[in-house]
């Protein structure tokens, strides 16, 4: 985590889900976070900083559906005394009540979201007014979204003060709750088709949409390697194995940059849309469950943006469709099966948070929350799928996978691949990104549409990737990290032969 300079002033944001903080931090300081995590834990945080202030953006606190979360989050930020408290101005009653007990004697401000949600009034501000004469605290109301000059000034100046927040202080309740409109995703017929139809199709039109962009580049782009390819092949053998063997740099590269950058790009936007939109997931009631269905359906933030770079270098964008279907429902009955007695239980039902109010999303939130991504992909998922290109190639040169792909040969049968799909399986269950050398032109060649989608979702399954095994390891116990992998490898297995003879069956009597 990036630390502060000595002459900044380190300010943790703590509130609710859906309150706003991030746009907050962002108006503060006119910055896009740096995605960090606190120190001795597995808590995302996003850290804003200026010259003079850093605010740490905490997780959302949710009371009823993630305590563990919680209470680790806000045990790590005792190192902090500098506080910016956020409360939503619509459920401002609750609000108070579950968070001011939580930051007492701490140091700092209550800044109060979603303002223009509340009818304006002599009332409403009387009411700020009486709390902050009996607390002594400041409370800034704001809409977060269009943060003024002089609210923005406001807060800083008042940080560079920060009031003790009481040990005992109770407010008199402002008496007014107000709850979103209800969406059409709320409908009682066809409000969950669609958003199971806003759920798909980011997928689909950010893989149609990349797979033409890339079917216009990839021939000139390929025309114009010719000359360095010709050139390269005079190399070392070694050294032209890396550059331009099958798994070569040079080889890989117009795949990587052609096919998955424009399909990751796409699906960015549409990600930090929704997330601009304050639409949000809920919390699993059951940490150690949720933890198992991240692992199985989605162990690695580069898994899907990967994914769709194969589908898209195959000119099969419309597979993403029964992928994300299967894969949805193999993670629901895995959860399932997997989920402890108590958790199965009709009377342990799922609580989340409150309903959140949905906007229209401004560029520069869009921006913002897909800026993150693009950055992690350009300087973390690149190298390292390059690093695995470099690898793959040595070992072709050296005869390992051929030999390697004679040893698994017979269980490759098992799923109604060829041996050419052994070696993707294998590194992509060490980091998802190598679910692209499924997109290697030699592979391709001798993989049916069924055998492109039996080996993505095998690869993508079988085992969750490294960092996220180590993750897991750390914060629960190394025996737990090597159950859970057991049991999705065991899980993943049986799906994908499913999907490999079932599909085949469907696919001999259409």
């Amino acid at each position: 985590m990036p630390s502060a300079t000595p002459t900044q002033r380190t300010t943790v944001i703590v509130g609710k889900e859906s309150t706003g903080k991030s746009e907050l931090a962002a108006a503060l300081t006119g910055r896009s976070p740096v995605s960090t995590n606190i120190q001795g834990s597995t808590i995302a945080c996003e850290t804003y900083q200026t010259r003079d202030d850093a605010f740490i953006d905490t997780p959302g606190i949710l009371f009823r559906s993630d305590t563990t979360t919680t209470r680790t989050a806000l045990a790590q930020l005792q190192a902090h005394d500098r506080i910016l408290l956020v409360v939503k101005a619509t459920h401002i009653d609750d609000d108070l009540a579950d968070l001011l007990p939580l930051v007492a004697g701490k140091q700092g401000l209550v800044v109060v979201t979603f303002w223009d949600k509340v009818l304006p009034s002599d009332f409403t501000q009387q009411v700020l007014g009486r709390w902050e004469q009996t607390s002594q605290v400041r409370f800034i109301p704001v809409d977060a979204r269009h943060l003024s000059q002089s609210q923005r000034q406001q807060i800083l100046e008042a940080l560079q003060t920060p009031v003790p927040f009481p040990q005992q202080w109770h407010p008199i309740p402002a008496g007014w709750r107000i709850e979103p409109a209800p969406t059409w995703l709320e409908h009682p017929r066809w409000g969950g088709l669609l958003a199971i139809l806003l759920l798909l199709l980011p997928a689909v039109i950010a893989v149609w949409v990349a797979n033409g962009v890339a079917g216009i580049l990839d021939p000139p782009i390929q025309s114009g390697l010719a000359p360095l390819v010709n050139f390269l092949s005079q190399a070392p053998s070694l050294l032209e194995a890396i550059l331009i063997g099958r798994y070569g740099l040079v080889t890989m590269g117009p795949l990587l940059f052609v096919w998955a950058v424009p399909t990751v790009i796409l699906y960015a936007l549409f990600l930090g849309a929704y997330k601009a939109s304050g639409t949000r997931a809920c919390s699993s009631c059951s940490r150690q469950t949720c933890m198992s269905a991240i692992a199985f359906g989605s162990a690695c933030s580069y898994q899907l943006g990967a994914t769709m770079g194969v589908f898209s270098a195959a000119n099969l964008p419309g597979l993403v469709v029964p992928y994300l279907g299967y894969l949805t429902l193999t993670t629901l009955i895995y959860t399932r099966l997997i989920a402890p007695k108590a958790a199965r239980s009709p009377h342990n039902t799922l609580t989340i948070e409150r309903r959140t109010f949905l906007e229209m999303p401004r560029w520069s939130a869009i921006w913002r929350e897909t800026q993150g991504t693009l950055s992690q992909f350009f300087t973390n998922a690149i190298p390292i799928f390059l690093a695995i290109a470099i690898v793959a190639s040595v070992l072709d040169w050296f005869g390992l996978i051929t030999a390697l792909a004679g040893w698994i040969s017979p269980l490759m049968g098992l799923f109604g691949l060829p041996p050419e799909a052994a070696l993707p399986v294998i590194l992509a269950s060490i980091r998802k990104d190598g679910l692209l050398l499924f997109a290697e032109p030699d592979t391709l060649a001798v993989l049916t549409p069924l055998q492109i989608l039996t080996g993505v979702y095998l690869a993508g399954v079988l085992l969750p990737c490294l960092v996220t095994a180590l993750t897991i390891a750390r914060e629960q116990s190394v025996r737990f990290a090597v159950g859970l992998m057991a049991r999705q490898a065991i899980a993943a297995i049986v799906f994908s032969m499913l999907l490999a003879w079932g599909g085949a069956v469907f696919v001999a009597f259409t």
